[in-house]
């Protein structure tokens, strides 16, 4: 069963109207929007972001979308950021993000491409997006505008100058502009050589708010006899980091999901931090 069957169940303004190869795609908690720093710190939950790279028929250079696509808890991003591994039994990825509507569309478009069949550890690879040449056009989100619009309505001096009643965001000409996201009309054709393409500027699978493209993300080795992923010298750094953050926590307690922000909180710019959270949500 793929993977839109069990959904079923239950910002790219430029792609609109176009035509273009997708060049690269990863996931990653450490988004970069046109250079603004992005504060994982101060964020509910660690999100998880796409980062699609189009080619745009007619253009020299690439551009880089980021769709929202829920939370990364205990989710561990491969290397190459194409694919997700739950760590935990909970973990699981969102089917009513921005991300997931911008997939079901390349599978249910006119020559979609091929569903992704999760593996037998639940991996999902979403390589199979590289290189493939699309029709985009920009669908209006009308949930996320409801929901915005129901915050305006609670926050009226907060939203004032900023958002019509509509949940609309006032744009730099003046005039609002409701939430729209990138989806696929047709796919012309998929596995398209890309090697020619300039590639995007690449960011790492650390969720680091201040440093971008300089810690390489830690590949943890499998633990003979258990299968959880993690080496000596992680468990040992796992543990010291747990019990700093339970001395810290109320009760000296904490639960998994509120693990997951505290080990960002604890730390904030270690490369070894994704091998510390997987670990310790195994655990």
């Amino acid at each position: 069963m793929g993977l839109l069957d069990r959904f079923r169940k239950g910002g790219g303004g430029f792609l609109n109207n176009v035509d273009g190869l997708i060049t690269a795609f990863r996931f990653t908690t450490d988004p970069d929007f046109g250079g603004k720093t992005f504060d994982a710190s101060k964020a509910k939950m660690l999100k998880l972001w796409a980062a699609v790279t189009v080619l745009v028929d007619g253009s020299t250079k690439p551009e880089t979308v980021h769709l929202d696509a829920g939370d990364s808890d205990g989710l561990v991003i491969s290397e190459d950021g194409q694919a997700l591994t739950p760590a935990t039994e909970e973990a699981m990825l969102w089917g009513n993000t921005p991300f997931m509507k911008f997939y079901e569309s390349a599978v249910n478009a006119p020559n979609g491409i091929t569903d992704v069949e999760p593996e037998e550890d639940g991996t999902l690879n979403f390589g199979g997006l590289v290189g493939v040449r699309t029709r985009f056009v920009q669908v209006k989100d009308e949930e996320a505008d409801a929901k915005l619009a129901k915050w305006v309505k609670a926050n009226p001096k907060k939203a004032a100058g900023k958002y019509n009643e509509a949940g609309e965001r006032k744009g730099k000409d003046g005039k609002y502009y409701g939430a729209r996201n990138p989806q696929v009309t047709e796919v012309y054709s998929t596995g398209n050589d890309v090697s020619g393409a300039v590639a995007a500027r690449p960011t790492t699978t650390t969720t680091s708010p201040t440093k971008r493209g300089t810690a390489a993300p830690v590949a943890p080795r499998k633990a003979k006899g258990n299968g959880h992923a993690a080496d000596v010298a992680i468990v040992g750094f796992s543990k010291t980091t747990l019990y700093g953050i339970l001395e810290a926590a109320k009760g000296n307690t904490i639960t998994v999901r509120g693990l997951n922000m505290a080990v960002t909180r604890a730390l904030p710019d270690d490369p070894r931090r994704e091998a510390v959270r997987t670990y310790l949500c195994n655990e």
